[in-house]
């Protein structure tokens, strides 16, 4: 059970991460990974606290997502066409959950409110995108949804 920096990791910590990669639930990758019951939550919660334990569950993440071959582009457009299948069969709240995943990527919640990228990687990823088909210049709200006037 290699997840790329096991040197740094007990082998209780190596299950969490990959069981943690697997199900995204703190509570079940410490129960999985041999944790208490009791504790289960509060344990998953200061595993994820570690900073060594974080490079893991993030190198592991990159690795799955490379073995998948799941590119950020691919995943924006994705959210993005199911967006408008759910706007034209007026599903408002698939629409809110897409609107909240694209704000989630592009830094919009971060909690200081700093973006994570510059307004050249914003040209350059839109560019990748009109490229593949989407131009985020030409979109328009779903008509569901209030206008900002």
């Amino acid at each position: 059970m290699n997840v790329g920096v096991s040197k740094e990791l007990t082998d209780r910590e190596e299950l969490f991460v990959l069981e943690y990669c697997r199900t995204l639930n703190r509570g079940k990758a410490a129960l999985a990974a041999g944790y208490s019951q009791e504790s289960m939550y509060v344990t998953g919660c200061e595993l994820l606290r570690k900073a060594n334990v974080l490079r893991a569950v993030e190198a592991e993440m990159q690795k799955r997502a490379k073995e998948l071959r799941i590119e950020t582009d691919y995943i924006v457009l994705q959210i993005h066409s199911s967006m408008l299948r759910a706007a034209e069969a007026g599903d408002e709240k698939t629409v809110m959950k897409g609107l909240e995943l694209l704000g989630k990527y592009a830094g919009t919640f971060e909690r200081d409110n700093r973006q994570k990228y510059g307004a050249a990687d914003i040209e350059a990823r839109k560019n990748r995108l009109k490229e593949c088909g989407l131009d985020l210049d030409a979109l328009k709200p779903p008509a569901m949804l209030p206008s900002a006037n």
